[in-house]
């Protein structure tokens, strides 16, 4: 489960990501002003651009990125291209929401790792989850469980959306990256695609997970 977890987490310190991102968008800027958009190299540098978005949890970007490119690289490099089948594999780990959750099929409440699959519009503000694929243990889910928000424990890289906020009524309605959860304060750190929107602390009735299409 821990290494499950990780690897939805950005791998660069806090310190460097505003360079890293800034260096990833120059050369793929300077790539494509050099060869044209949909040369190797300028898809090349592309793929440097899309990792540099994950890692900063600039997942709303990334999505529009992958989205506008995605057939492009597929009529230009061919499918079956290395470069056109990660692009296609971050795409989907992008609209892919993961978590932890509660599995009590056995009679004995395990966690586990779910693949939350959408909203429950039966049920205000609970989702319909399955166990995550990767999950390597016979534990048997029934094939979608509906379950709130308050079972489940978001992953970093998770999209959401703000909402019932009382002190920072003006951010409801945005849209967030879950970084990182702060156990003492029991509330997830967010960042904003906003530069000029700092990170904040967020309890986690105030998130509403965001799916993109």
């Amino acid at each position: 489960v821990i290494a499950l977890k990780q690897t939805f987490a950005g791998e660069i310190d806090d310190y460097n990501k505003r360079d890293y991102l800034n260096i990833a968008r120059v050369a793929h800027k300077k790539s494509v002003e050099s060869n044209g958009r949909d040369n190797f190299l300028a898809f090349h540098h592309l793929v440097g651009l899309a990792r540099a978005l994950f890692d900063t949890h600039r997942l709303f970007e990334l999505h529009e990125l992958l989205k506008e490119s995605l057939p492009r690289a597929n009529r230009t490099l061919g499918p079956n291209n290395n470069i056109a089948v990660w692009m296609e594999e971050l795409l989907q780990k992008v609209k892919q929401v993961s978590a932890l959750g509660i599995d009590e099929s056995s009679g004995c409440p395990v966690i586990v790792p779910v693949v939350v699959l959408g909203y429950d519009s039966s049920s205000e503000n609970k989702y319909f989850t399955t166990i995550h694929p990767e999950f390597p243990t016979p534990v048997r889910m029934r094939s979608t469980e509906s379950v709130s928000m308050s079972s489940l424990e978001l992953f970093p890289n998770t999209a959401v959306i703000l909402q019932n906020l009382t002190t920072a009524k003006h951010l409801n309605g945005k849209k967030a990256v879950v970084v990182d959860y702060d156990k003492k304060r029991g509330r997830y750190q967010v960042v904003f695609e906003e530069d000029d929107t700092k990170p904040c602390l967020v309890k986690k009735e105030n998130l509403k997970i965001f799916f993109f299409d």
